[in-house]
């Protein structure tokens, strides 16, 4: 696919820590899960400007950008001036309410790599507790007003964007979260709120006073934006998920794969919606998320794996039909 290629040509590379590794970032402890020293307490070298992200080109095809190769960022990503993760609840299942601000950054890989990273992970980190054999189930409906501001943000390459979404990770559960992401780069800020299940058909509804009767900031302002911007349910995504945490600077990787989509059918709750592969070809999504600096050990570890850098969203590429239409 013409689509893949361009980004193995803009963002492409092996990834080689070593070669890239910068004066001042996390030195390596020669004990996996040890908390690296760098010689100012917390800081690690900062690679330069982050987050350029590139324009979407075919229909489905991942969004590529033309950066640094994908070791030279993580052995240097994050600086003394990294916000520091703001956790009112840790993981990716949680409290009613929570917020989280940290670094991202999206690398590909082929499926076969992807098992012999998650095995090398398992060694290393904390798997998640919902991971089993073969990962568990994330669900998301996003939403989008009917100008698709979020969709042409993230098309023309906006530092600054958001994504509205449901979230669930069983058709059977009582409850869902509410998120609103909200991106600058690498940087990112994610604030959740857990409405029930019957609120969370009514948003889908377009009915966003279910939210009036939640005591959180987040489902407030939640409700302010979805009303305001008159949003509406657009896509459906679904994918497998394998998630390993480490509690030096709350890094977490998630390994993603088996992406589908549906824009015809809003039902989050459907025990068997009817949904298309996002992709024409099979990959694997790897998304590292920390405070502000990845230790070198990990980066060795990952350095072992042919993995690309390159912008990817899951909200655009579900949006096939928009992307033809509209773009």
């Amino acid at each position: 696919m013409k689509s893949r290629k361009a980004k193995k040509n803009n963002g492409g590379g092996r990834a080689d820590v070593k070669k890239h590794m910068k004066p001042g970032a996390a030195a390596s402890t020669g004990k996996p899960g040890a908390a690296a020293s760098t010689g100012k307490p917390g800081a690690a070298a900062s690679t330069g400007k982050h987050g350029a992200t590139a324009n979407i080109g075919k229909p489905g095809a991942a969004a590529a950008s033309a950066e640094k190769p994908a070791a030279a960022v993580l052995s240097g990503a994050g600086s003394a001036e990294t916000r520091q993760g703001s956790f009112v609840a840790a993981g990716e299942k949680g409290a009613d309410s929570l917020e989280v601000s940290r670094h991202e950054i999206k690398f590909f890989t082929n499926p076969v790599k992807s098992v012999m990273l998650a095995n090398a992970l398992r060694n290393v980190m904390v798997g998640d507790p919902h991971n089993g054999r073969d990962g568990y189930i994330v669900r998301s409906l996003y939403f989008d007003a009917y100008a698709e501001t979020d969709f042409y943000q993230k098309l023309s390459g906006d530092e600054n964007r958001k994504k509205i979404r449901l979230r669930v990770y069983s058709p059977g559960d009582a409850a869902a979260k509410l998120e609103i992401k909200r991106k600058n780069g690498d940087e990112q800020v994610k604030k959740s709120a857990v409405i029930s299940r019957g609120d969370a058909v009514r948003l889908i509804n377009c009915d966003y006073d279910a939210l009036l009767k939640y005591d959180n900031k987040t489902a407030k302002m939640l409700y302010e934006v979805m009303r305001i911007n008159r949003v509406r349910p657009v896509a459906l995504v679904e994918y497998n998920r394998l998630a390993f945490m480490h509690p030096t600077n709350n890094i977490r990787i998630t390994l993603d794969s088996n992406i589908r989509a549906s824009e015809t059918c809003f039902d989050l709750f459907a025990s068997d919606p009817p949904m298309c592969p996002a992709e024409e070809f099979a990959f694997a999504l790897t998304e590292v998320k920390y405070d502000a600096f990845i230790m070198r050990w990990l980066s060795d570890i990952l350095s072992q794996f042919d993995m690309t850098r390159g912008a990817y969203s899951k909200y655009v590429v579900s949006r096939g039909l928009a992307e033809r239409c509209l773009a």
